[in-house]
């Protein structure tokens, strides 16, 4: 597992993008490209494999004063530090790794490999299907894990926000609808 970098470029870093390394992007907390967050060219030079958590310090969304960045133990002062960068989502990447290997020992690279490109490891939160910014979607640890236990888990609705305000001068949002189960999601009107 590896970031793949900071610079907002379509440029392979490396190791990210060696053979056999999961690619790892960053978005902030709206759950968008974080801006620094580097990613692909194009879907036939597709090197991003997944997306997680790398914060974005340029905002505060859920308003508690700090900037939605990671807290990090990193410091000089041994102090908790807000940090951002592909290096603080790569982490959320590995833990989860670490866990689904802890809840079934048998598995190995490829089946992790298999699980990811077929959308067991994540919500896709991108263009349909595997895209340049975030891979195969956003890292969903409980997902992720539950596939690792072999859980089914029931189809249902995750929306990509849980509230919307237009004001006075938006007339247009995005919202995003997609399963977070491993079953079948039927809409009927």
């Amino acid at each position: 597992v590896a970031a793949a970098g900071n610079e907002n470029t379509s440029n392979k870093t490396f190791p990210a993008a060696c053979n056999g390394v999961i690619s790892v992007s960053a978005v902030g907390g709206d759950k968008t490209r974080a801006p620094y967050s580097n990613f692909a060219a194009s879907s036939t030079d597709n090197w991003i494999d997944i997306a997680a958590p790398g914060g974005n310090g340029q905002q505060d969304l859920n308003a508690d004063s700090y900037p939605d960045a990671i807290w990090s133990t990193w410091s000089e002062n041994n102090q908790y530090t807000l940090l951002q960068g592909t290096s603080m989502a790569s982490p959320h990447v590995a833990a989860v790794l670490a866990m689904m290997r802890g809840v079934d020992k048998s598995l190995t690279p490829a089946n992790i490999d298999a699980l990811l490109s077929a959308g067991d490891l994540s919500q896709d939160i991108g263009a349909s299907g595997r895209d340049t910014l975030f891979g195969y979607g956003l890292m969903d640890a409980e997902r992720a894990i539950n596939k690792a236990a072999k859980v089914i888990i029931p189809a249902s609705i995750n929306l990509s926000t849980q509230s919307m305000n237009f004001g006075v001068n938006n007339s247009a949002q995005s919202l995003t609808v997609a399963n977070s189960g491993t079953g079948t999601l039927k809409i009927s009107s």
